[in-house]
């Protein structure tokens, strides 16, 4: 998949907040406040150095109804989830290793960094690979997670061992959490959103 050509924004034009209407230029200025302070905590960027978001959340601001709705789920998913820290970092990681979304592994390599999961195993999950020194509900999260979005079916047995790790609220949350980068995933795949280098300056041919 090549992005070059395309630009920080993939396959859509990065929108300039200046020509943004109403509604997009609300979202835009929530996710500068709410979310970029968290992105530059962990070390990765979802802005580039003219403010164009990247990313997902550029695509976000094409339907900001529906992109704020989308953020204002996952933001209620991590208020509210029992999940802990390192075990929702490796479910997003493997979601992304099985759809093979480069910005995803990016950005969620520095979140799951901040969460105390160590550079080998961030690498082996965001390879698709099982890490040492996960705890048993990490693997067992790693496992179910790899198995329904591979497979599209959990068995019997990665079910039970998942149950008896999380009960049923966890395993809701866990597969709610599982839904929402499946969006993410599809977002930046579809739209061929690479991940920011040196070689990803951006076009302003490309930007509305």
């Amino acid at each position: 998949m090549s992005n070059l050509n395309h630009g920080l924004g993939g396959r859509l034009p990065m929108l300039k907040r200046g020509k943004l209407q109403t509604k997009q230029r609300e979202l835009y200025d929530k996710i500068i406040a709410s979310v970029v302070p968290w992105a530059d905590a962990a070390g990765f960027m979802i802005k580039d150095e003219q403010d164009h978001l990247i990313g997902p959340f550029n695509a976000t601001l094409y339907s900001p109804e529906m992109g704020g709705s989308f953020l204002a789920l996952q933001k209620m998913e991590e208020e509210h989830t029992s999940l802990s820290d390192r075990t929702r970092q490796v479910v997003i990681l493997t979601v992304g290793s099985v759809w093979k979304a480069p910005y995803e592994i990016y950005a969620h390599s520095a979140a799951a960094a901040t969460v105390g999961l160590s550079d080998r195993q961030i690498e082996a999950l965001g390879a698709g690979q099982m890490a040492d020194g996960l705890s048993e509900e990490e693997l067992v999260a790693q496992r179910f997670t790899c198995q329904l979005v591979s497979e599209h079916i959990v068995d019997d047995d990665t079910y039970a061992a998942a149950h008896e790790a999380f009960g049923d609220r966890g395993l809701v949350e866990m597969l709610t959490l599982i839904g929402c980068y499946l969006s993410v995933c599809a977002l930046l795949n579809a739209f061929a959103i690479p991940v920011p280098d040196a070689r990803s300056a951006t076009h302003e041919e490309n930007a509305l």
